[in-house]
């Protein structure tokens, strides 16, 4: 018996280690998310593996300038934005310092599922947002094909165009804006994940003002402003504000309710003249001679009236005019 055990042994290679244990801290991709990973990367980076490709960006963040949790770049591996949790807004620029703090605070080794996507910061500026598309742009421009970098090119053009626009740009709409982007680079995967490329390569012309999935995401953002002036205006009705006469005697007028940008930009126009809402109101305008008081404003009998426009006549300036029901 001890003669065929010591002949078992001597047929194992003395260079035969003991067989290695899994790292269980690894990447360990879905084969959708590989295949949508080879479809967006460029060739350098293409024959790495996924753990190779996560510690690349990992290690030359400052490249790009975005905290690298392990789990974002899990999920930017795999491109899943969207609805699987990754966001632009997970790209907002940070400084060493930041990073030096977060870092204390998370598990930066651990590349498996059992760390946890963090929640992105909430971006409270446009800069931020801006910075984060600048950051993308640059990850794309240095591993991605060049459809991902003219996505994020056109994005952040457009978005430039949207810091000068009459859009209201509060923390509430930015979310709006932020969820609009990550809702088109998820679509971006689905079109690639589907080999659609003619969809895939005009995403780019979704970055635009008038593209349908803007416009309701704008005029929920307008929806949202006038609803908070309303609140606004309603809390400071209730305070009067306090005026002095001649006589130095202190008298008390209701503050007229301010009129959201979105309000505004509805409101019909005769000659480049926006009209007068007290005209519209059952209050009245004490301009004579068809003349409104401010210079600015007119008075005429619009065709329509927006119905966002008429409810705020109702709510601030105590119903229409019988002419306007």
């Amino acid at each position: 018996m001890e003669q065929l055990i010591a002949l078992r042994r001597s047929e194992r290679p003395d260079h035969v280690a003991p067989q290695a244990v899994a790292d269980t801290s690894q990447f360990q991709p879905t084969g959708t998310q590989s295949s949508i990973h080879l479809a967006f990367v460029n060739g350098k980076y293409a024959s790495m593996s996924p753990q190779q490709f996560v510690e690349f960006v990992q290690i030359h963040w400052r490249k790009f300038g975005f905290f690298p949790h392990p789990a974002v770049l899990r999920a930017l591996y795999g491109w899943d934005f969207g609805t699987r949790g990754l966001s632009v807004a997970h790209f907002v620029r940070i400084t060493e310092a930041e990073k030096r703090n977060s870092v204390r605070r998370f598990d930066m080794s651990n590349f498996s599922r059992k760390n946890a996507l963090p929640s992105p910061t909430p971006v409270l500026v446009f800069a931020e947002l801006m910075g984060a598309l600048d950051v993308m742009s640059n990850i794309a421009r240095q591993l991605y094909q060049p459809m991902v970098l003219e996505a994020f090119d056109a994005a952040a053009t457009f978005l430039g165009e949207l810091r000068v626009s009459d859009l209201p740009l509060s923390e509430s709409a930015l979310a709006e804006i932020i969820a609009w982007v990550d809702d088109r680079l998820e679509l971006f995967r689905v079109f690639v994940s589907e080999q659609n490329w003619p969809d895939a390569t005009a995403i780019k012309n979704h970055f635009h003002a008038s593209h349908e999935s803007f416009v309701r995401v704008s005029q929920l953002i307008l929806r949202q402003d006038i609803a908070a002036a309303i609140k606004a205006s309603a809390a400071a009705s209730k305070a009067p504000s306090i005026t002095v006469t001649k006589d130095g005697q202190q008298g008390h007028s209701k503050r007229s309710a301010r009129i959201p940008n979105g309000i505004r930009k509805l409101l019909p126009k005769q000659d480049g003249k926006q009209i007068c809402l007290r005209h519209l109101s059952a209050q009245g305008c004490r301009g004579k001679n068809g003349k409104c008081i401010i210079d600015d404003l007119c008075h005429f009998k619009p065709a329509t009236l927006p119905d966002i426009v008429r409810e705020f006549i109702e709510k601030h300036y105590g119903g229409l005019s019988s002419d306007m029901k």
